[in-house]
């Protein structure tokens, strides 16, 4: 099995996620995924679900790579949404409920008990996963078989 270039899936899936373009109800195209992520950057919606059958459209061998690797994939498509959401804010998000308040209270008093030059230890930093305030998940295409839960391999 070829090794992947993880860096050109990242540069894929930025290039999906802001190009994809869909067409609603009345034959009008919108950029299916920049809506999501707009809403996800105010935090409106929690829950982001990609169709695989869309990344296939635009690139065949990322579909085939997130079938066979969907936690690693998951975990990259997180980064890739991460560093794109404040591209997408329009407004200022205050906080939505407590957790909101202890993150933002956490960072400022890290950032405040720092001085520029200090050297911090990678091991006291915030893992992104707990930082994160959405979920993502992916929907198997559409000419694929289910399977029964009797059937999945491990």
């Amino acid at each position: 099995m070829p090794v992947r270039n993880y860096t050109e899936d990242r540069t894929k899936i930025v290039d999906f996620l802001s190009g994809f373009v869909s067409h609603d109800s009345t034959g009008k195209k919108y950029i299916k995924y920049g809506l999501q992520l707009t809403k996800l950057a105010h935090r409106e919606q929690v829950m982001l679900t990609i169709d695989l059958d869309d990344i296939a459209e635009m690139f065949e061998e990322l579909c085939d790579a997130i079938i066979h690797n969907a936690r690693r994939y998951t975990t990259l498509f997180g980064e890739v949404i991460q560093e794109m959401l404040p591209n997408y804010k329009t407004q200022e998000v205050g906080p939505k409920d407590i957790l909101d308040v202890y993150i933002q209270h956490r960072l400022k008093m890290d950032a405040t008990n720092h001085t520029e030059g200090e050297y911090r230890d990678p091991k006291n930093q915030y893992p992104p996963e707990l930082l994160r305030r959405f979920e993502i998940y992916f929907k198997n295409r559409s000419e694929k078989d289910q399977l029964s839960v009797r059937e999945v391999k491990s």
